[in-house]
């Protein structure tokens, strides 16, 4: 392949294969690209040639990603990180879940299943149109996204139908997978203040969990906590703690 110009290539497997560019592509590299077995191709600016999702099996459901969405790399594990969230948070009958920085959907669509209702928030709108395709795909009726920033859905949202959505009733568990540098002083304020009797907080950065439990440990006691081995030979890990309202 000629990959002059190219400064990334992303490849995405599931059923079928995307490739995400970052640069300038070369002439005829999408073609070269379906030659080798891509269904699509996709770039920085939001264009693409082809198919430009993929799907992915999650727990028994179709989860679909498009190249600029983030996604578990290591989707084995992934699945069963989110089967230990469910477990834990059983039974899940007549619960309302807020899912923030939601993504497509990877906790909300398998939550969907056992849970009165299910909130995401996520701010990109590229995984927002994801989650949304998501609920189609698995014809969910008690899911909806929110597409905003975490710190606004906090203080009750912008626009009044995400108002509306946000304060038709309490939250019973709030599920949350924030970036690595976990959350702002103001969003542990807003979540304690949210009074839920039960948080997941999922991060790729054990130094800002600890950080931030250690705010919220006023009002919440940590339960329990795994660590799970994404990135092997790396110093990267995945954490996810338990927290239950004291």
């Amino acid at each position: 392949l000629d990959l002059i110009g190219v400064k990334e290539l992303h490849i995405t497997s599931g059923d079928s294969k995307t490739a995400l560019i970052k640069g300038r592509a070369a002439e005829g590299l999408s073609e070269r690209l379906f030659d080798a077995g891509v269904s699509g191709t996709a770039f920085e600016n939001r264009e693409s040639v082809g198919k430009d999702y993929v799907t992915l099996d999650l727990n028994g459901l179709k989860y679909s990603i498009t190249p600029w969405s983030f996604f578990q790399s290591n989707w084995a594990l992934n699945t069963k990180m989110v089967d230990e969230v469910i477990n834990r948070l059983m039974p899940l009958d007549g619960k309302r879940v807020l899912d923030l920085y939601a993504g497509a959907g990877n906790f909300s669509i398998p939550v969907s299943v056992l849970a009165k209702e299910v909130v995401a928030v996520e701010e990109n709108n590229d995984a927002v149109e994801d989650g949304r395709r998501n609920i189609m795909l698995n014809n969910i009726k008690n899911c909806v996204f929110i597409n905003m920033p975490v710190e606004d859905t906090l203080r009750q949202g912008k626009s009044n139908r995400a108002s509306k959505i946000l304060n038709s009733a309490p939250f019973d568990v709030i599920i949350l997978d924030p970036p690595r540098p976990g959350l702002t002083s103001d969003c542990v304020k807003d979540l304690m203040s949210a009074g839920c009797g039960k948080i997941v907080y999922v991060s790729c950065n054990p130094a800002t969990l600890a950080r931030d439990i250690k705010k919220m440990s006023e009002k919440y006691e940590l339960e329990a906590l795994r660590m799970i081995d994404f990135f092997p030979n790396t110093y990267h890990v995945e954490a996810v703690a338990f927290l239950k309202q004291r």
